[in-house]
């Protein structure tokens, strides 16, 4: 089915929202103009973008994907992750996807691949996931941020899950 039949576009979600607002906040941040933005993008990123494609961008008005977020952490020198997720780790914020609002820091810690956004409170099923998550979640060479055994004792010390 066709737009022009019916179906609606994907609306911007949370997570593209945070794109739009770090996306503004990091370029006028660094001193860019939307046009030396776009200059970038387009002669040292391989992204053919426009001043105006960058305002429609930080207006919430363009979706981003995964080559434009790339590009786009290459053009302001960040991480992915400092487009995708708030400016700090306080309080709480929604990602697409997720049921409701979760603790800001949890989800660094789970876009940081330290250890998945839920867990168990069984000390054994938490190990397992922990030990799953690493394996999955982080490339072959590079090792985890800490071993199962930490990364259980510093979530148990949380004392709940994100969804508590």
């Amino acid at each position: 089915m066709s737009d022009s039949q019916g179906r609606r576009p994907n609306e911007i979600g949370p997570t593209g929202k945070q794109v739009s607002a770090n996306l503004h906040r990091l370029r006028t941040t660094r001193g860019l103009t939307v046009r030396e933005l776009a200059r970038r993008l387009t002669d040292n990123h391989g992204r053919s973008w426009t001043p105006g494609a960058v305002s429609r961008v930080e207006s919430g008005q363009r979706r981003v994907d995964a080559d434009d977020l790339m590009a786009l952490a290459l053009a302001l020198n960040v991480a992915p992750t400092a487009l995708l997720l708030p400016p700090d780790a306080e309080g709480e914020t929604q990602i697409t996807g997720a049921a409701g609002p979760l603790p800001s820091a949890h989800v660094w810690r789970w876009a940081d691949g330290q250890w998945p956004l839920t867990w168990s409170t069984d000390p054994e099923e938490l190990r397992r996931q922990l030990m799953d998550f690493h394996l999955t979640s982080r490339p072959a060479g590079l090792a985890p941020y800490h071993s199962a055994d930490d990364a259980a004792e510093k979530m148990r010390l949380l004392r709940k899950t994100p969804f508590d």
